[in-house]
């Protein structure tokens, strides 16, 4: 039979507390991290669609012609590399510059 007296089971609920406060607290900080990440996201998803439709709604508009004549620079939307493409044109990079030299040898 275990001994378990009420200083131990007080010490272990205020521990349990505090552990269970800190979980929540972690686990709403990374809440809200993800949610304004999701709004960013969002809001940048909403930002291309709209400079698409811009760029379309001009096209459409002038027939004649299939590029746009305007005064006013738009931002472009870019192709960006992905991040593996990234790495492996640095890996090819490296690769290029052939070994390093020998040391000569002391003697």
């Amino acid at each position: 039979m275990v001994f378990v007296d009420q200083t131990y089971i007080t010490v272990a609920r205020k521990t349990e507390a505090a552990y269970h406060e800190q979980k929540v607290t972690q686990l709403e900080r990374t809440i809200k991290h993800l949610t304004d990440a999701l709004a960013w996201e969002h809001q940048q998803h909403r930002a291309r669609l709209l400079e698409l439709e811009t760029v379309e709604g001009h096209i459409t508009t002038s027939p004649s012609s299939k590029t746009i004549q305007s005064d006013t620079k738009q931002p472009t939307l870019k192709a960006h590399p992905s991040s593996r493409q990234k790495w492996s044109q640095v890996r090819k990079h490296h690769r290029h510059h052939g070994a390093t030299p020998a040391l000569p040898k002391a003697g």
